[in-house]
């Protein structure tokens, strides 16, 4: 987190400005670098993150989600995805210097015929293409040192964080599926034939 604890995000509501560092500076910290919203997969782990909130905030740990665009955060509260405090940057070197990457136009074009995202869309999980398509996101729970409890890197559009490895290193309870067992499940729901098929 050195490489980053002097930069600055503005707070969505006010605009105010904020070191990076002041978000664990007083304890633990949930911190979600996001890539964007129109994403099915992205938005679907933002939503069992947030799910893990109410635990979290008990156990006065901070939960911030930082995006790269504001408006994308209009977007974030429209559709109830994320109850935790919001940040925008527009300097992404912030995601670079997490080691965060960007992909490229063939992961993209795949990643529109993944199984994940397929399922999602049948969960009415609704997806665009607005923002940067090619950015990647990243999870991290960092003590008040700055050093990381958990940390996630995408490397693909179709990977997400393992929810209840974060639930375990805040030490708060969590009642849904592994990310192994989840991805299990979006395989099995995929190759299911429709009931409604004759």
């Amino acid at each position: 987190m050195d490489k980053i604890a002097s930069k600055e995000v503005n707070e969505f509501d006010n605009g105010e400005t904020v070191a990076i560092s002041s978000f664990w500076s007083k304890g633990t910290c949930l911190l979600i670098f996001l890539r964007r919203f129109g994403c099915r997969v992205c938005a679907h782990h933002t939503m069992l993150l947030n799910e893990l909130l109410p635990a979290l905030m008990q156990k006065h740990i901070r939960c911030v989600a930082i995006v790269q665009e504001k408006e994308e955060i209009e977007d974030l509260k429209n559709r109830n995805l994320w109850n935790g405090e919001l940040f925008y940057t527009l300097d992404k070197s912030v995601y670079a210097d997490l080691g965060i990457q960007s992909t490229n136009s063939w992961n993209l074009f795949s990643s529109l015929f993944c199984k994940k995202s397929h399922t999602m869309e049948a969960n009415a999980i609704p997806g665009d293409f607005h923002g940067d398509l090619y950015q990647l996101g990243g999870v991290f729970v960092v003590d008040k040192t700055g050093q990381c409890l958990y940390e996630f890197r995408q490397n693909s559009f179709t990977v997400s964080p393992d929810v209840q490895t974060v639930a375990r290193v805040c030490n708060v309870p969590y009642n849904g599926l592994s990310e192994d067992e989840e991805n299990y499940q979006h395989r099995k729901n995929y190759n299911e034939p429709s009931s409604s098929a004759s």
